[in-house]
């Protein structure tokens, strides 16, 4: 309702809404109904909200430049995905402000905010340059949110130190009503995670922030291969506790999703599920698409060593930004890219490694669709690769 509402007769905008046909109360049923605009319509779905949310996130491939002209009521402030190029006061107190994404992205990852927000705002010095941190909240005590968000001194600088360049300009998140997500500029960010600094909370805010990497930059093609971005993402979780503690502590970290992985994913999605292939939304993003997939990114860390694994993390993703991939031409780019790297030359050893990622990532679509408890060993620590 809120959406319809915000966007009705805007020009250059229309808006579809889908919604469970049996998921929501009357009342709100004929809210949405019942919208007047000429630009707004509903549509009704068999299922649920996930289903309606996959609907519009299988068009992955949908990439564009977008220019966003918002205006706010008085009192109110927008955030929205771009960069923000002018704000202007209105004599009746509204704001008008206009924002420009100038980078291809994926519809889906693009989002406005508008509401009575107070702002944290500062600079993120990192290896690539400086990004103004922008995090919009209400009804939170301004200190315990500004320190919610320290480690991100520390992550973002080895995040591209291990992935390369943050190409957003901004990094910002927006606190709302129910669930993350990771809109481009203006990461949307579930409550109890604004002010959460424990590991749980530094997890979800630094999962959020390696979809800028895992997802946005480098897109799935379809959610067939959503483990790459969704297992990517949380395997960043372990990546960023490393940048702010140490490698023993991210090492407890892993060892504890993989046990999770091994005990209970299976029961979580009903079974031993691939990465590669699920189109029920339920198991989409479910715990094999997250937890064992950011197994299967640990693991090949874990086997090539990090120099290797992460130069041709960066080769994967200044090769390939802004575009789509699937699983297997994420497997053939890596292996080209590996093999066009000058400081890695095929050995003995690293030819048992060719033949065993070749297994693995033929395999996965086989290491995607080995059952959890079997793919135990490809669950490497560093000490174990060639």
């Amino acid at each position: 309702k809120a959406a319809l509402e915000g966007f009705k007769d805007v020009d250059g905008t229309s808006i579809l809404v889908f919604y469970p046909n049996d998921g929501v109360s009357p009342m709100q049923k004929l809210q949405m109904c019942t919208q007047e605009g000429k630009n707004v319509a509903v549509s009704a779905i068999k299922g649920n909200f996930d289903d309606a949310q996959s609907g519009v996130k299988r068009i992955f491939t949908d990439k564009a430049t977008y220019t966003l002209n918002i205006t706010s009521p008085v009192n109110w402030t927008t955030t929205a995905s771009g960069i923000r190029q002018s704000a202007t006061r209105n004599s009746d107190g509204s704001e008008s402000s206009s924002w420009v994404l100038s980078h291809p992205t994926s519809s889906y990852l693009i989002s406005v905010a508008v509401g009575p927000f107070s702002r944290h705002s500062r600079t993120i010095h990192s290896l690539y340059g400086d990004y103004p941190l922008i995090v919009a909240y209400h009804n939170y005590d301004s200190t315990t949110v500004a320190s919610a968000f320290t480690q991100l001194d520390n992550v973002v600088p080895f995040f591209e130190r291990c992935f390369g360049p943050y190409r957003w300009g901004t990094i910002g998140y927006t606190v709302t009503p129910i669930g993350s997500m990771e809109h481009v500029n203006n990461i949307s960010l579930v409550p109890n995670a604004i002010t959460d600094q424990t590991q749980t909370g530094q997890g979800v805010i630094a999962h959020e922030l390696a979809h800028a990497w895992f997802g946005n930059l480098l897109t799935c093609a379809s959610s067939s291969d959503m483990w790459m971005q969704e297992g990517g993402a949380s395997f960043c979780e372990e990546v960023a506790a490393e940048a702010a503690h140490g490698k023993t502590y991210s090492n407890k970290i892993y060892e504890t999703k993989l046990e999770e992985v091994l005990r209970t994913t299976h029961i979580h999605d009903n079974g031993f599920k691939p990465l590669y292939g699920q189109e029920a939304p339920t198991y989409t993003y479910g715990s094999t698409t997250y937890d064992k997939g950011a197994t299967v990114w640990h693991s090949l860390r874990g086997y090539l060593g990090d120099s290797l694994f992460y130069s041709t993390m960066k080769r994967l993703f200044a090769g390939n930004a802004f575009s789509n991939l699937d699983s297997y031409a994420l497997r053939d780019t890596l292996s080209s890219s590996l093999l066009g790297l000058s400081i890695w030359r095929p050995s003995r050893a690293s030819s048992c490694w060719m033949r065993t990622m070749s297994r693995m990532m033929a395999s996965a679509i086989p290491f995607l669709c080995i059952p959890s408890a079997i793919s135990l060993a490809f669950f490497c620590s560093p000490s174990a690769r060639p």
